[in-house]
């Protein structure tokens, strides 16, 4: 064990401001944050929000037409898009990916594309915990390249946890200043 020393108590007195005084987002004490946001998973086509042509590999193409076609025109020689013929899909209002998919099928055999339907999931990520929203929002800023377009601190309660709840009440209630006028 080791004693506390002014910088201790200094760290403890900021995160007893910022505790007391930061947004509740609609949530009881002890609350804290955490990182969430919007997954794809594989769904029935009758409870589904939409829908997504990948390759054999797993590679996301697209979700509609329009960013099938971009993404072969960005992937793909000039000569080798051209002879995919995607352009016959333009005037067909009927069109869907699965007929992209069966198009693609054809000019590549091997490539195994299919439409997979999904459903978007509200995620909270696993590994994160934050005693101030101001960390979590700093945690997303720092590693966005982890997490997708729809990432946000997500406020929780810890519920029925007496020991956190303890904590949290030292914390938020302590008298940090008697602390530093007692020496250290």
């Amino acid at each position: 064990m080791r004693t506390l020393n002014s910088s201790d108590i200094e760290f403890l007195k900021a995160l007893q401001e910022e505790m007391n005084t930061q947004a509740h987002d609609c949530q009881a004490d002890p609350r804290f944050w955490v990182v969430a946001q919007d997954e794809k998973m594989v769904s029935n086509i009758d409870y589904c929000d939409g829908c997504i042509l990948i390759n054999n590999e797993g590679t996301e193409i697209g979700e509609t037409i329009e960013e099938v076609k971009e993404f072969f025109k960005d992937n793909l020689e000039q000569e080798d898009y051209d002879s995919l013929n995607l352009s016959e899909f333009d005037n067909d209002e009927y069109a869907d990916l699965e007929d992209i998919a069966r198009h693609l099928n054809h000019a590549y055999p091997d490539s195994g594309y299919q439409v997979w339907y999904y459903r978007n999931v509200h995620v909270i990520k696993e590994n994160t915990f934050f005693l101030t929203k101001r960390e979590c929002k700093e945690h997303i800023k720092a590693n966005y390249y982890h997490y997708n377009k729809t990432v946000h601190s997500y406020a929780m309660t810890a519920w029925r946890s007496p020991q956190v709840e303890k904590l949290y009440e030292i914390i938020k209630n302590a008298d940090l200043s008697g602390l530093l006028k007692g020496g250290e």
